[in-house]
């Protein structure tokens, strides 16, 4: 009889375990903060259909597999330096390099020697332009104002749903923790 009741309690454990946990997500009761460093968007929303002309004659999809690292450009100095910044957490990756592409988005066709020095110092950049503005008013309703302004980057999954944004006062450091989190 001691060998069945031991069998039994074997057996119920993770069912228990599963079922009060799943009842207590239902009911509301979990962790109160997040351990991430940036910030996630409002909701979860696809890009996908979203019209964008490119300098290289790309299309914006997400048939690849890869995550996007993004800035919409409306501050120089910071696309500039946000850029580099995306540059050295692509380097930062290591192994997982190729699973995600960096993307500049801007709302109108810069000067073709700003855009040629871009292309030139960082090659691997793919630039869109967001000529109807339709991504910027997205970006604006999902987040904050400084998401745009002060040319944040932000993730877009591999599926084209924007997922998170990074301000500019954090570390490189804890923005790298948060992508080898999500890839």
């Amino acid at each position: 009889m001691n060998k069945k009741a031991f069998l039994l309690f074997l057996l119920l454990t993770p069912l228990i375990v599963i079922v009060s946990s799943t009842l207590a997500f239902r009911f509301g009761f979990g962790p109160e903060a997040t351990k991430n460093n940036g910030i996630f968007f409002s909701e979860f929303t696809d890009i996908t259909g979203m019209e964008m002309s490119s300098t290289r004659n790309l299309k914006l999809d997400f048939e690849d597999g890869k995550w996007v690292m993004g800035i919409y450009h409306n501050n120089e100095g910071k696309t500039l330096e946000n850029s580099r910044l995306m540059k050295q957490l692509n380097v930062a990756l290591n192994r997982d390099i190729n699973r995600v592409k960096r993307i500049v988005f801007f709302g109108y066709k810069p000067e073709d020697s700003f855009l040629e020095n871009i292309e030139n110092d960082f090659p691997r950049l793919e630039i869109f332009i967001d000529a109807e503005s339709e991504f910027k008013d997205l970006l604006l309703n999902l987040s904050e104002e400084s998401v745009i302004s002060s040319s944040y980057i932000f993730i877009i999954d591999p599926y084209g749903r924007l997922v998170m944004y990074f301000p500019n006062d954090l570390t490189p450091k804890k923005i790298l923790k948060d992508l080898k989190v999500l890839i």
